[in-house]
């Protein structure tokens, strides 16, 4: 037993050095970290000049190598020296013992999700409105006076703007630290709602980490734009995390509903995040009551979670600030936007929403899960459904291909023929085309689903979610936002994608019996 330990060991550690190797290459050889740089410059932030991504880059390299040789000596030290009466590995061992299986394959993904996220963070700068604006926004005047300000002349987000300048103030590493928080609660809200295996977490993790649209997260700046969009959205999740628990009749305790709902108070000031609860958590509602047929304890929480979305929303739209920024973005950002009927502005919408998830920008690659997973499950289950999301992949192919090889085709355009190359005749062929394919992708997002009330259910917050991104078309910053406003949708895509991956690997669909009310 014991020389089977001594041998899982001596691979853990050759593991290790494999790994510590491979980062000597890196801070020998100027041309792989050379590839490296670009590569994160490219992913991540293009705001820092070579030189200190190169000594970054060297200096994590360094450090882990010098975590190796500190666990090696480590061992030896634990195993020759001290004389212990068990070898280092059978001491973790029982260690871990005492957590069950289930939720150490489920933390040791999550601690590696964590650290990656570190030094991602510990890499990006300020820039944008974090330097040219928010970094003084409280000089000469009190942050009261700020607030009146922003409330009188901008903007109604006076609760995430309070966040943000507070983070500026006390120090920008405590915007790194609770965006990396940010990043922790979605992946988690996420695996708790879509996933009762939790042995799957890990692929929630790689694909947040690797499909998480990080140059869309910059564009107004790091701080700017994180604390604007995707910390309502972590702050959002354990609400859904609630609900979800009301669904399945669980017990929930008065700290966490308390929580939640102090969270969302911050969520809602974000108008789009605002609308988006207000009308799920409505519908939820209406499911719920229509299900029991008679008005349980815990639809006081849907009632709650609403009435903080209209307070919200009736802030949001008598705040005399949006009114002013209004007319000011008409100005400087879409000059013919006060000509448009709302029947345009819907088909701005419609071209722009789905060219950032059909062709090669920064939301593409969101959508290729769902497409691997559907082309995976109708393989086994479906040829008419296969054939079809064959036929679909090819059509997300040929949009990607179309933008590597800068072709000027109608699939690539996201504006109305009067501000456009093409005619009124390719504009609406395009709008043709895309609005079914969207449909053939939300008739497979049903099909494949094993209950057909889950399959609409997933319909359904798709279309909450594309509803939430339309939002922005009746803004003229429709074009001037960018990507990041489409951020709510992309994580209800990743939600529902999780969805079909939990119902195909899941063998039971039994809700618990025993009945959800609040802790006494």
């Amino acid at each position: 037993m014991k020389e089977e330990k001594n041998r899982i060991l001596i691979k853990i550690m050759k593991c290790l050095c494999l790994i510590a190797a491979f980062c000597l290459l890196i801070v020998f050889v100027p041309q792989v970290r050379n590839f490296i740089i670009s590569f994160v410059e490219k992913k991540i932030s293009r705001e820092r000049d070579h030189e200190h991504w190169n000594n970054t880059l060297i200096s994590l390299n360094i450090a882990f190598y010098g975590f190796v040789l500190a666990f090696y000596l480590l061992t030896k030290l634990w195993e020759n020296l001290l004389d212990a009466k068990t070898d280092i590995f059978t001491y973790f061992s029982n260690k871990i013992s005492k957590i069950s299986n289930e939720e150490w394959m489920h933390y040791i993904p999550l601690f590696f999700f964590t650290l990656i996220i570190c030094v991602i963070h510990f890499c990006l700068v300020q820039g944008g409105d974090d330097v040219n604006y928010f970094s003084h926004a409280l000089e000469g005047r009190t942050f009261l006076d700020f607030l009146k300000d922003r409330y009188n002349t901008w903007s109604s987000r006076l609760v995430i703007e309070t966040i943000l300048i507070n983070c500026y103030w006390l120090n920008f590493g405590l915007w790194r630290v609770l965006d990396v928080v940010a990043f922790v609660v979605i992946a988690e809200s996420i695996v708790s709602i879509c996933l009762n295996d939790k042995k799957y977490a890990a692929v929630v993790y790689a694909v947040i980490l690797f499909l998480t649209p990080y140059f869309s997260l910059c564009t107004a700046g790091w701080g700017a734009t994180t604390v604007n969009y995707l910390w309502p959205v972590a702050a959002a999740m354990p609400a859904f995390v609630i609900e979800k628990k009301i669904f399945e009749k669980k017990v929930l305790s008065k700290m966490s509903v308390i929580l939640s709902l102090l969270l969302l108070i911050f969520a809602t000031n974000q108008e789009q995040v605002a609308a988006l609860i207000f009308g799920l958590n409505v519908s939820f509602l209406i499911f719920n009551l229509l299900k029991n047929r008679n008005f349980q304890k815990n639809n006081f929480y849907f009632i709650a979670v609403i009435f903080i979305c209209i307070v919200s929303l009736i802030f949001i739209l008598s705040c005399p600030g949006n009114k002013i920024r209004f007319s000011k973005e008409i100005t400087t950002w879409f000059p013919g936007y006060s000509t448009l009927s709302i029947f345009e502005k819907c088909q701005i919408g419609l071209l722009t929403i789905l060219s950032y998830y059909f062709s090669l920008k920064e939301m593409n690659f969101i959508i290729v899960p769902l497409c691997i997973v559907l082309t995976i499950l109708f393989y086994k289950k479906s040829k008419s459904n296969f054939i079809m999301q064959i036929l679909l992949n090819l059509f997300i192919v040929f949009c990607f291909a179309l933008h590597i090889l800068k072709k000027d085709f109608i699939f690539s355009n996201n504006q109305l023929a009067k501000f456009s190359n093409h005619s009124n005749v390719a504009i609406l062929f395009e709008c043709i085309i895309l609005t079914a394919v969207g449909f053939c992708f939300l008739y497979q997002i049903y099909s494949v689903m094993k209950e057909k009330k889950a399959g609409l259910f997933n319909v359904f917050l798709i279309c909450a979610g594309y509803c939430s991104a339309l939002i922005v078309a009746f803004s003229p910053t429709v074009y001037a936002s960018g990507s990041r406003c489409y951020l709510f949708m992309s994580f209800i895509i990743f939600i529902v994608t999780f969805k079909i991956i939990n119902d195909y690997t899941d063998k039971s669909h039994n809700c618990l019996e025993k009945p959800s009310e609040f802790n006494q």
